[in-house]
């Protein structure tokens, strides 16, 4: 589906895998770290819930763990952390964030991930992060237009975010050479 978008040849068709393989490993390294750090403290319950406070503070951990977990490699127990969270907390956008990413990026669960990114977004419509990940996914998916509107909102909230200017350029660049 993806290179139906920019022609049939193989040139083409190779230059769009290898650009969209960069920009989603960009996406990746570049928002692995920053999702799973930054926002634990930024956004612990985006959606304003009546969860107690104690739960809250427990998915809160969860999520920590569930980080470290990733960042050791242990993707089975990063996701049952992730999901745990969840459970003690659903308004927790940060959790679905965390678990969606995880999904895109080691457990090749598109769809999956698709669903976590688009409940973190409803519950926290002011997450670049988010956007720019599941702009990532999109991207992978071969729904460029989806990707770049997500690249889009994402520069709005956090007109900081290179990495979502360099993913939106190299697909409007891709788009103008092969329209």
């Amino acid at each position: 589906k993806i290179f139906s978008v920019l022609g049939q040849n193989r040139a083409s068709r190779m230059r769009l895998k290898k650009s969209v393989s960069l920009v989603i490993m960009m996406g990746f390294v570049c928002c692995w770290f920053v999702v799973l750090h930054i926002n634990i403290n930024v956004l612990p319950n985006a959606a304003g819930g009546s969860i107690d406070e104690k739960r809250r503070k427990q998915a809160q951990a969860l999520v920590t763990d569930g980080v470290n977990a990733g960042e050791k490699g242990d993707t089975k127990k990063a996701l049952n952390l992730f999901t745990q969270a969840i459970e003690k907390d659903p308004l927790s956008s940060l959790a679905y964030s965390n678990r969606g990413l995880l999904k895109a990026r080691f457990l090749n669960d598109s769809d999956g991930a698709m669903v976590d990114y688009n409940r973190a977004v409803g519950l926290d419509p002011d997450d670049a992060f988010t956007y720019y990940n599941r702009g990532n996914l999109k991207t992978g998916m071969g729904d460029i237009e989806g990707a770049l509107t997500d690249y889009t909102l994402a520069l709005e909230i956090n007109p900081e975010l290179v990495a979502a200017y360099n993913n939106r350029g190299s697909l409007n660049l891709d788009i103008a050479e092969y329209p």
